[in-house]
């Protein structure tokens, strides 16, 4: 039996170490979010990743926002989905029906697959998905749009795991002068390294 004035519950010390420990996980949750916030479009946390990529299968296209950004179903789940390592021409610039074309020509054809650059998806800030497309009839997306011209291989925010498909992809568009390559040869001057950082306005 306590004598009069006898502390309850937990001594101070310990209670002192727990309330700290709770501060420290909702500081360490905050951190986390506002990382999640101010990460630019297209960065992909910890690019190389372990483990195989996350993916979604029994995708159907729903809407072609431009040649690199669209809404899909996959089962019963909606998305919108922005491809990683490119960036086609938005509305009202040269070659953006074009590239809008392309990219709905490749996934209208059937179910198609999404994959994430690591073990899991990430998100852009305007939280769209982050992905690779591989199509029905097994073309990957994303190099496809490289190869046909409308797009550079991106590599702001790293090259990924598909880096060299990217790059000989790009090299082929180049010296066959397609798309962008004959539309825009005053944007984009001479060829320098394969490989380039977005655009100003890359979203």
């Amino acid at each position: 039996m306590r004598g009069r004035g006898a502390p309850r519950g937990l001594p101070a010390g310990r209670r002192r170490l727990r309330l700290a420990g709770a501060v420290a996980a909702i500081l360490a949750l905050l951190g986390w979010r506002l990382a999640r916030e101010l990460l630019p479009a297209g960065h992909i946390p910890g690019n190389a990743g372990s483990g195989p990529p996350a993916g979604l299968s029994d995708c159907r296209l729903a809407r072609a926002v431009d040649g690199d950004s669209f809404e899909v179903r996959c089962g019963d789940r909606w998305e919108r989905v922005r491809l990683l390592r490119i960036d086609t021409p938005e509305f009202g610039e040269p070659g953006f029906a074009e590239a809008r074309r392309a990219l709905v020509r490749m996934l209208r054809e059937g179910p198609f697959r999404l994959e994430a650059e690591g073990p899991s998806f990430e998100r852009d800030r305007y939280g769209r998905l982050l992905a690779y497309a591989w199509s029905a009839r097994g073309e990957f997306v994303n190099e496809e749009m490289v190869r046909l011209g409308w797009s550079r291989f991106v590599t702001r925010y790293g090259g990924g795991r598909h880096a060299e498909r990217f790059r000989r992809a790009e090299t082929e568009a180049r010296k066959a002068r397609r798309g962008l390559w004959r539309l825009e040869e005053g944007r984009w001057g001479r060829p320098g390294p394969v490989g380039t950082p977005a655009r100003p306005g890359f979203a």
